[in-house]
């Protein structure tokens, strides 16, 4: 297909070629997924992806997952589908292996259901977990880590982060001194993250000889360091939460806590709103400040 083909023709070709094969027998669900393919199409080449026939499995999983801030998840599943008969139809992915995209979750869900935590709230909270937990919570405090994020975790200089712009005030008081490793548990983008010391080296005391394969919510992931993480941790967190306060806002409501707590910080250091929310916006792993608007709600 040519280079200058509009995202419509190429959602078109991809289609008609679905229905050939009789993986789309519906015209109303064919409808649907051209639509959806156009949306994608048009989406990729505004974020620097390759046109819809040339995507790779790893170029849809960074697509879903960047797309994942932007939509619910019924939205993402079926973009997701129209992206998985893209890769059997291009011979990508074999069906007959059930070889198949992996699941991914949409944040803005998650950022819509969670809300922050007061620091005394998750102090009760960890009175109610182990040691491990305990760790936990106050990494992911202190560096606003996604539920996952734990299993990729390594020293800056075993994982190099994505080359991504930076504002000069990142990590601007809580991160300067601290420790600085990366995590890619987001479709490829490896994000700089900074722990204070004191974690840093309660952290290593957990660090694998050789990391371990786990899946989580149907990823397949590496893990580096013996410590529970994404549904594990999530869930561990729903009950002790309950058990302490009576509810749950889950293990995201974290990232809010993080999230507002450095606009404050960056702002007492003379941060403009927006350069601050900028710069919390890239210290979260976000691809846009709007996203985050929502965790300071």
């Amino acid at each position: 297909m040519p280079r200058f083909a509009s995202p419509a023709k190429q959602a078109n070709s991809i289609i008609n070629a679905l229905r050939k094969d009789k993986t789309i027998p519906s015209i109303r669900s064919g409808e649907n997924y051209k639509e959806r393919l156009t949306i994608i199409g048009s989406k990729a080449a505004e974020w620097g992806l390759p046109m819809l026939r040339a995507m790779s499995v790893q170029d849809c999983i960074n697509y879903l997952e960047r797309r994942g801030e932007e939509v619910q998840q019924a939205t993402l599943n079926t973009e997701r589908l129209a992206l998985q008969y893209t890769l059997e139809l291009m011979g990508t992915l074999d069906k007959t292996k059930n070889e198949r995209l992996p699941v991914v979750k949409s944040e803005l869900d998650e950022i819509k259901t969670s809300r922050a935590y007061t620091r005394d709230q998750v102090e009760l909270i960890k009175e109610r977990m182990g040691p491990k937990y305990q760790l936990l919570l106050d990494i992911y405090l202190e560096t606003g880590l996604r539920a996952a994020d734990i299993f990729t975790l390594l020293p800056i200089e075993e994982q190099t982060p994505s080359d991504r712009p930076a504002n000069e005030e990142k990590f601007l008081g809580r991160g300067r001194n601290g420790v600085p490793y990366s995590t890619d548990s987001k479709g490829g983008l490896v994000r700089e993250v900074r722990l204070p010391p004191h974690l840093a080296e309660r952290l290593e005391q957990f660090r694998l000889d050789k990391p371990v394969t786990i899946v989580d919510r149907d990823v397949r992931l590496e893990k580096n360091y013996d410590l529970p993480g994404g549904k594990q941790l999530s869930n561990a967190f729903y009950r002790a939460s309950i058990r302490a306060l009576g509810w749950s806002r889950g293990l995201h409501g974290l990232r809010h806590t993080f999230a507002q707590e450095r606009m404050t910080e960056l702002q007492n250091h003379g941060l403009k709103y927006e350069r601050a929310l900028e710069t919390v916006s890239q210290e979260l792993g976000h691809f846009s400040p709007n996203t985050t608007l929502v965790y300071l709600r």
